[in-house]
């Protein structure tokens, strides 16, 4: 075992055995074990999955799984029973081009159609209904951008520092702007600039301090989860921030020695990436839900509306990419193994 997969078996093995204190609350740690899984490399044609990018499940618990590679929608039952695949390679209606995103939209489903630069409007057995001009995402994915759909036709993502000068930006589908939640670090021009020479001394350009996840309550109270520092904030729906959060996690100090390690042995003209999260959700009760990126466990951190972490959840052994949660069901995917699993989460 080398020092890195050491460092990170001792940092689990703390979160399991130890109750650690942050901003002066305990966090108490839960070991979740799937109710069950299903899908996975080797699955049967029609279920095989290439390269999932999103996936949502539906009020009678369909999971509906957006490929980006195949350039289709696959759908599954909630015991994980291939339905149908529809949506084809293409430009014209019903048809992909590496889908990103998909959402609810009126019990119809939004995906984001990144190479055909538009949001499609398709029936849940995959008949297009209506297409809409997308934001300036395409580009934006390279740097980590996110968006989030909701079921009344609006929209939040993360401009990166493109064209804006608000870290969340907030649109409705056929209207446009809403409004802007938050201020970005330095200017706009920094979207341009991958900060290379701070990343090789370990330092965090601007470029990277504007890559959030933004996360919107039912009430459209938003979450902003930024990904290569530590901190969350919270803005009301009126765009006011509430609240700044800073994170004092072992998994975020343990994730950044090694993107140090990792950007000084690398060639001059290489650098890698700091990402502390690979996605976030919220719950019907408004707590926010933020997957670690820990290759090879799962690990989760949930937060109530007022910044503070209460809970750590540890799951399986995969590289789990994917969160989503409905009601005391947790579904998430390993995109190592390809597979899905169910868990219940704690009242």
């Amino acid at each position: 075992m080398g020092k890195r997969e050491t460092a990170l078996v001792i940092v689990l093995i703390n979160c399991i055995v130890n109750a650690y204190v942050l901003f002066g609350q305990s966090v108490k740690q839960i070991t979740l074990k799937p109710v069950y899984q299903f899908s996975g490399i080797g699955a049967e044609r029609n279920s095989q999955l290439y390269s999932p990018s999103d996936f949502i499940v539906t009020d009678n618990n369909e999971i509906v799984v957006c490929d980006k590679d195949d350039n289709s929608i696959v759908i599954f039952n909630e015991y994980g029973d291939f339905i149908r695949r529809f949506c084809s390679t293409g430009q014209g209606p019903s048809e992909l081009n590496h889908p990103m995103r998909i959402g609810i939209l009126d019990n119809n489903l939004a995906v984001l159609d990144c190479n055909n630069n538009r949001v499609q409007i398709l029936s849940i057995d995959g008949k297009y209904i209506q297409s809409y001009q997308a934001p300036p995402i395409t580009s934006l994915y390279l740097s980590g951008s996110r968006i989030v759909f909701t079921d009344d036709g609006e929209y939040y993502f993360n401009p990166g520092s493109y064209d804006s000068e608000s870290l969340i930006i907030q649109k409705y589908l056929d209207k446009g702007l809403i409004k802007g939640y938050g201020k970005i670090y330095g200017s706009k021009k920094n979207y341009l600039d991958s900060g290379k020479k701070l990343v090789k001394k370990g330092k965090i350009p601007d470029v990277y301090k504007n890559r959030v996840f933004p996360v919107a309550t039912s009430e459209k109270y938003v979450y902003c989860i930024h990904c290569s520092i530590p901190v969350i904030r919270m803005f009301a729906p009126d765009g006011k921030e509430l609240w700044v959060k800073h994170l004092n996690l072992p998994e975020c100090k343990l994730i950044k020695k090694l993107w140090i390690k990792d950007n000084k042995e690398a060639p001059a003209n290489v650098t890698y990436r700091l990402n502390y999260w690979k996605d976030a959700v919220v719950t019907d009760d408004d707590k926010l839900l933020m997957l670690c990126n820990i290759d090879d466990r799962m690990v989760m951190y949930e937060a109530g509306m007022d910044g503070t972490i209460r809970k750590c959840y540890l799951g399986v052994n995969d590289n789990i990419a994917m969160i989503y949660v409905k009601g005391e069901n947790l579904w998430v995917f390993g995109s190592d193994t390809h597979k899905f699993y169910r868990f219940k989460l704690e009242k």
